[in-house]
Protein backbone atom coordinates (compact mmCIF):
# COMPACT_ATOMS: atom_id res chain seq x y z
CA UNK A 1 0.00 0.00 0.00
CA UNK A 2 2.78 2.10 0.85
CA UNK A 3 4.54 1.74 -2.20
CA UNK A 4 1.43 3.15 -4.51
CA UNK A 5 0.38 5.14 -1.69
CA UNK A 6 3.50 6.91 -1.00
CA UNK A 7 1.73 10.10 0.71
CA UNK A 8 -0.17 7.92 3.62
CA UNK A 9 0.44 8.72 7.14
CA UNK A 10 0.45 5.42 8.76
CA UNK A 11 0.52 4.21 12.53
CA UNK A 12 1.21 0.61 13.03
CA UNK A 13 0.63 -1.17 16.24
CA UNK A 14 2.76 -4.40 16.95
CA UNK A 15 2.64 -6.24 20.35
CA UNK A 16 5.47 -7.74 19.53
CA UNK A 17 8.94 -5.79 19.70
CA UNK A 18 10.86 -8.33 17.64
CA UNK A 19 8.61 -7.94 14.61
CA UNK A 20 9.47 -4.84 13.16
CA UNK A 21 13.46 -5.63 13.40
CA UNK A 22 12.93 -8.94 11.34
CA UNK A 23 10.74 -7.17 9.05
CA UNK A 24 13.32 -4.69 8.33
CA UNK A 25 16.18 -7.33 7.69
CA UNK A 26 13.96 -9.22 5.91
CA UNK A 27 11.33 -7.59 3.96
CA UNK A 28 12.59 -4.33 3.27
CA UNK A 29 10.58 -2.75 6.02
CA UNK A 30 11.33 0.84 7.04
CA UNK A 31 9.82 3.63 8.65
CA UNK A 32 10.09 7.54 8.49
CA UNK A 33 8.12 10.26 9.15
CA UNK A 34 4.63 9.32 7.83
CA UNK A 35 5.24 5.84 8.53
CA UNK A 36 5.46 4.90 12.59
CA UNK A 37 5.43 1.66 14.61
CA UNK A 38 4.14 1.81 17.97
CA UNK A 39 5.15 -1.32 20.13
CA UNK A 40 2.33 -2.01 22.20
CA UNK A 41 -1.19 -3.58 22.24
CA UNK A 42 -3.36 -2.26 19.43
CA UNK A 43 -6.51 -1.71 22.18
CA UNK A 44 -4.10 0.58 24.15
CA UNK A 45 -2.54 2.56 21.17
CA UNK A 46 -6.80 3.15 19.85
CA UNK A 47 -7.30 3.98 24.01
CA UNK A 48 -4.53 6.66 23.92
CA UNK A 49 -5.75 7.75 20.45
CA UNK A 50 -9.17 8.54 21.86
CA UNK A 51 -7.87 10.30 24.99
CA UNK A 52 -5.31 12.66 23.33
CA UNK A 53 -6.18 16.41 24.02
CA UNK A 54 -6.13 18.12 21.42
CA UNK A 55 -7.95 15.90 19.30
CA UNK A 56 -6.11 14.15 16.80
CA UNK A 57 -6.68 13.35 13.04
CA UNK A 58 -8.86 10.93 12.92
CA UNK A 59 -8.10 7.79 10.32
CA UNK A 60 -9.26 7.41 6.72
CA UNK A 61 -8.62 3.34 7.12
CA UNK A 62 -8.50 1.64 10.30
CA UNK A 63 -7.14 -2.47 9.19
CA UNK A 64 -7.70 -4.83 11.56
CA UNK A 65 -5.33 -8.07 11.05
CA UNK A 66 -4.20 -10.04 14.32
CA UNK A 67 -5.66 -13.00 14.24
CA UNK A 68 -4.16 -16.43 13.81
CA UNK A 69 -5.08 -20.13 13.40
CA UNK A 70 -3.55 -20.87 16.39
CA UNK A 71 -5.06 -17.87 19.03
CA UNK A 72 -7.22 -15.15 18.36
CA UNK A 73 -6.80 -12.16 21.12
CA UNK A 74 -10.58 -11.62 21.88
CA UNK A 75 -10.26 -8.25 23.32
CA UNK A 76 -9.46 -7.33 19.60
CA UNK A 77 -12.96 -8.41 18.38
CA UNK A 78 -15.80 -7.15 20.70
CA UNK A 79 -18.22 -4.45 20.53
CA UNK A 80 -16.61 -2.08 22.92
CA UNK A 81 -13.15 -2.30 21.37
CA UNK A 82 -15.47 -1.60 17.77
CA UNK A 83 -16.85 1.63 19.13
CA UNK A 84 -13.29 2.59 20.35
CA UNK A 85 -12.35 2.13 16.72
CA UNK A 86 -15.34 4.28 15.59
CA UNK A 87 -14.13 6.68 17.76
CA UNK A 88 -10.85 7.04 16.05
CA UNK A 89 -12.45 6.49 12.46
CA UNK A 90 -13.38 9.77 10.30
CA UNK A 91 -17.14 10.01 9.19
CA UNK A 92 -16.48 9.08 5.59
CA UNK A 93 -13.63 6.47 6.49
CA UNK A 94 -13.87 2.45 6.24
CA UNK A 95 -12.66 -0.19 9.02
CA UNK A 96 -11.43 -3.85 7.34
CA UNK A 97 -10.55 -6.81 9.40
CA UNK A 98 -9.00 -9.63 7.98
CA UNK A 99 -10.27 -12.68 9.48
CA UNK A 100 -11.44 -16.92 9.24
CA UNK A 101 -14.80 -17.51 7.46
CA UNK A 102 -15.18 -21.02 7.81
CA UNK A 103 -16.52 -21.20 11.28
CA UNK A 104 -18.90 -19.94 13.56
CA UNK A 105 -16.36 -16.69 14.92
CA UNK A 106 -17.24 -15.60 11.33
CA UNK A 107 -20.65 -14.97 11.76
CA UNK A 108 -20.10 -13.70 15.13
CA UNK A 109 -17.69 -10.93 13.98
CA UNK A 110 -20.31 -9.92 11.09
CA UNK A 111 -22.83 -9.58 13.60
CA UNK A 112 -20.74 -7.21 15.92
CA UNK A 113 -19.66 -4.79 13.02
CA UNK A 114 -23.10 -4.48 12.00
CA UNK A 115 -24.25 -4.14 15.60
CA UNK A 116 -21.29 -1.19 15.92
CA UNK A 117 -21.03 0.23 12.92
CA UNK A 118 -24.84 -0.22 11.79
CA UNK A 119 -23.78 -1.74 8.13
CA UNK A 120 -20.78 -3.55 6.93
CA UNK A 121 -19.66 -6.07 4.17
CA UNK A 122 -17.87 -9.68 4.04
CA UNK A 123 -15.71 -10.05 0.69
CA UNK A 124 -14.63 -13.65 -0.03
CA UNK A 125 -11.67 -14.51 -1.98
CA UNK A 126 -12.48 -17.77 -4.57
CA UNK A 127 -9.65 -19.80 -3.21
CA UNK A 128 -8.56 -18.57 0.61
CA UNK A 129 -10.22 -18.96 3.64
CA UNK A 130 -10.18 -15.68 4.90
CA UNK A 131 -12.40 -12.79 4.14
CA UNK A 132 -12.61 -9.50 4.37
CA UNK A 133 -14.94 -7.51 6.48
CA UNK A 134 -15.14 -3.54 5.90
CA UNK A 135 -17.68 -1.31 7.92
CA UNK A 136 -17.66 2.49 7.00
CA UNK A 137 -17.84 5.84 8.87
CA UNK A 138 -21.05 7.43 10.04
CA UNK A 139 -21.15 9.40 6.55
CA UNK A 140 -19.23 6.30 4.19
CA UNK A 141 -21.25 4.22 1.50
CA UNK A 142 -20.90 0.75 0.94
CA UNK A 143 -20.39 0.34 -2.29
CA UNK A 144 -21.59 -2.27 -5.15
CA UNK A 145 -19.67 -4.29 -7.01
CA UNK A 146 -20.38 -2.04 -10.40
CA UNK A 147 -19.18 0.94 -8.00
CA UNK A 148 -15.78 -1.02 -6.85
CA UNK A 149 -15.30 -2.31 -10.30
CA UNK A 150 -14.88 1.10 -11.72
CA UNK A 151 -13.03 2.42 -8.07
CA UNK A 152 -10.50 0.13 -8.88
CA UNK A 153 -9.99 0.98 -12.72
CA UNK A 154 -9.65 4.29 -12.13
CA UNK A 155 -7.26 3.59 -9.09
CA UNK A 156 -4.96 1.08 -10.98
CA UNK A 157 -4.35 3.83 -13.99
CA UNK A 158 -3.84 6.59 -11.68
CA UNK A 159 -1.48 4.65 -9.35
CA UNK A 160 0.43 2.73 -12.10
CA UNK A 161 -0.60 -0.70 -10.17
CA UNK A 162 1.13 -3.34 -11.87
CA UNK A 163 -0.89 -6.10 -10.66
CA UNK A 164 -5.00 -5.81 -12.03
CA UNK A 165 -7.06 -4.67 -9.44
CA UNK A 166 -10.14 -5.10 -11.09
CA UNK A 167 -9.23 -8.51 -11.75
CA UNK A 168 -8.62 -9.01 -8.03
CA UNK A 169 -12.32 -7.29 -7.38
CA UNK A 170 -14.28 -9.28 -9.60
CA UNK A 171 -13.11 -12.46 -7.97
CA UNK A 172 -14.59 -10.67 -4.47
CA UNK A 173 -17.77 -12.73 -3.36
CA UNK A 174 -19.69 -10.14 -1.03
CA UNK A 175 -22.13 -11.02 1.58
CA UNK A 176 -23.76 -8.24 2.82
CA UNK A 177 -25.83 -9.99 6.00
CA UNK A 178 -24.97 -11.93 9.09
CA UNK A 179 -26.21 -14.87 10.15
CA UNK A 180 -29.43 -14.27 12.34
CA UNK A 181 -28.46 -16.58 14.93
CA UNK A 182 -24.66 -15.29 15.62
CA UNK A 183 -23.74 -13.79 18.65
CA UNK A 184 -22.92 -10.31 19.41
CA UNK A 185 -18.96 -9.89 20.98
CA UNK A 186 -19.06 -8.41 24.26
CA UNK A 187 -16.00 -7.68 26.51
CA UNK A 188 -17.53 -9.93 28.94
CA UNK A 189 -18.47 -12.58 26.21
CA UNK A 190 -16.65 -13.55 23.58
CA UNK A 191 -15.72 -17.05 23.48
CA UNK A 192 -13.71 -16.71 20.06
CA UNK A 193 -10.92 -19.09 20.18
CA UNK A 194 -14.00 -21.93 21.16
CA UNK A 195 -16.59 -20.64 18.33
CA UNK A 196 -13.28 -20.99 15.70
CA UNK A 197 -13.27 -24.64 16.38
CA UNK A 198 -17.22 -24.76 15.78
CA UNK A 199 -18.18 -24.93 12.08
CA UNK A 200 -20.64 -22.44 10.25
CA UNK A 201 -22.75 -22.67 7.08
CA UNK A 202 -21.66 -19.60 5.82
CA UNK A 203 -19.20 -20.39 2.99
Amino acid sequence: MRHYFPEMEIDVAEIDPEIPPIATQYMGFETDDKLKVHVEDGRIFIKKRLRHNPPEPKYDMVILDAFNGDYIPFHLMTREFLEEVKGVLADDGVVVANVFSSNRLFDAEFRTFVEVFGRAQAYFGEESTNVMLAAPGSAGPILSMRDAMEKARAVRQDRKIAFNLVEVAQRLAPKAEPEADAMVLTDDRAPVNWLKDQDSGTR
